[in-house]
């Protein structure tokens, strides 16, 4: 699958599938709320996993990985934005892609987590309409999850 996006003067940007999980720069007090590289690329082999490419002309800008886990219900795992293109819409632009082309195959309800201090993706998915429904809080979790749940 690869989706063609026209985003302002000449800007090409396309999002495609893949199996691999880019390298890309982010900071350094982002990097601790990333998964492992491993924890991603076994994700991506899983059936119900799917990888998005974001790409402007040939650079590629973003990647989210996103798992399936019951016939209405889509969770967005991982959202990464090359540190250079962050702040720029492309972030909202892939979600936004990626949640249209589930909602078609009858995708209603969208979650994802955040560790508890990142507050940066937290506004993030707020912005996009996601609800925070719980925080965990153990010795090896730090969490806030979100939802949003869509009518059609």
């Amino acid at each position: 699958m690869c989706i063609m996006i026209k985003t302002g003067v000449n800007m090409k940007t396309t999002i495609e599938k893949t199996k691999n999980y880019p390298m890309l720069k982010v900071a350094k007090n982002q990097l601790k709320f990333i998964s492992s590289i491993n924890r991603i690329q076994e994700g991506l082999k899983e059936n119900e996993c799917t990888g998005y490419l974001m790409r402007v002309k040939n650079n590629i800008v973003g990647f989210a990985l996103v798992k399936r886990y019951d016939v209405d219900k889509l969770f967005i795992w991982n959202l990464v934005i090359d540190l250079e293109n962050q702040g720029k819409g492309f972030g909202k632009q892939l979600i936004r892609e990626i949640m249209n082309e589930h909602i078609e195959q009858g995708v209603r309800v969208f979650t994802t987590t955040c560790h508890t201090d990142n507050c940066d993706a937290q506004l993030f998915f707020m912005n996009q309409g996601f609800i925070e429904t719980s925080k965990v809080e153990s010795s090896e979790v730090h969490e806030r999850n979100f939802t949003k749940q869509v009518f059609k």
